[in-house]
């Protein structure tokens, strides 16, 4: 069986020549198959592994990924004591969840692992679970049912209710605080229901994760855009004080949809100018180095501070 490996973690794990300026501590894989062309069944519009992208499948986001031997990648995480946790992104392709069991089996409990994948069922989250998976995502991507089916539904395969029930699954068996979900800044949502969307989640004991749209080549995408960094700054900020401080919708006020005011919060200013509202908002140890922007910047997820200061 193979998995893909993204460049800097082949760098890490000594399976490419090059150089990483930032210490990587989460290791990021991706399954694969030959059967689809490295492709996903799935047509999510802002995907490069879409149905009807046509771009490259060495690509996810910005992010290269070469296919290895899951042999020799499972060996190579056993010698680098530098990796805190392994990171899988599941994509849609027959027998796709056998591959996943599959990773986990060959990684044999020698560090936690995150699996971010579509919706499987309360008994298949348990098998994760029992293999050695102590996280899980089940991505939303949109802010919106009504966003989700432009972006998400296309083709069939994905349903707003269905993700949101798996969510709810997931938690049940992982625990409050152990599941994901993702909402990409720029697929037409406004500030509102972007904050309501963070508040849902919570509730339900799920995090958010968030990323921006990334503009690139290929996609068969419309109505969307890459969010200006100041808009993308605020609702970063909203985030934190939703997770952090516990805030509710009246701790925000809003004009025609846009985020205008934080109300209540007599130590914003120093919350807004420290980093931490804007740190990448993954698992632990999670970086995700370039999946929001170019090589020169600007950072729109900063990496975790846990990460910088290792």
């Amino acid at each position: 069986m193979k998995v893909r490996v993204s460049d800097a973690t082949a760098v890490v794990l000594g399976l490419a020549r090059g150089k990483v300026d930032v210490p990587l501590r989460t290791a990021y894989f991706m399954t694969y198959s030959t059967l689809v062309g490295g492709k996903c069944l799935a047509d999510c519009s802002f995907c490069t592994l879409a149905t009807s992208s046509t771009s490259s499948p060495d690509y996810l986001s910005r992010v290269r990924w070469t296919p290895c031997e899951l042999e020799v990648v499972a060996a190579a995480l056993r010698k680098n004591a530098d990796i805190r946790r392994a990171c899988l992104q599941v994509v849609n392709y027959p027998g796709f969840l056998q591959d996943s069991l599959a990773f986990l089996e060959a990684l044999n409990r020698s560090m936690p692992v995150s699996v971010s994948v579509m919706p499987i069922g309360r008994e298949n989250f348990t098998r994760l679970k029992k293999l050695g998976a102590d996280r899980v995502a089940v991505p939303m991507d949109a802010g919106t049912p009504e966003l989700f089916r432009k972006h998400k539904g296309r083709g069939g395969f994905y349903d707003w209710e269905r993700h949101v029930n798996s969510i709810r699954e997931a938690v049940e068996v992982f625990g409050p605080g152990n599941v994901y979900t993702y909402l990409i800044v720029g697929l037409g949502e406004n500030d509102e229901e972007a904050v309501r969307f963070l508040l849902e989640f919570r509730e339900m004991g799920a995090n958010v994760a968030l990323h921006s749209f990334t503009e690139v080549s290929g996609l068969n995408i419309t109505g969307a855009s890459t969010p200006a960094l100041e808009r993308y700054r605020g609702i970063q900020l909203a985030r934190y004080l939703v997770f952090e401080r516990r805030a509710t919708i009246s701790s925000f006020e809003f004009v025609d949809g846009k985020l205008s005011r934080f109300l209540g919060y007599t130590d914003l200013e120093a919350i807004g100018k420290s980093e931490e509202p804007y740190l990448s908002t993954g698992c632990p140890d999670c970086s995700r180095p370039f999946y929001n922007e170019r090589v020169r910047g600007p950072l729109y997820n900063l990496p975790s501070q846990r990460v910088r200061e290792s």
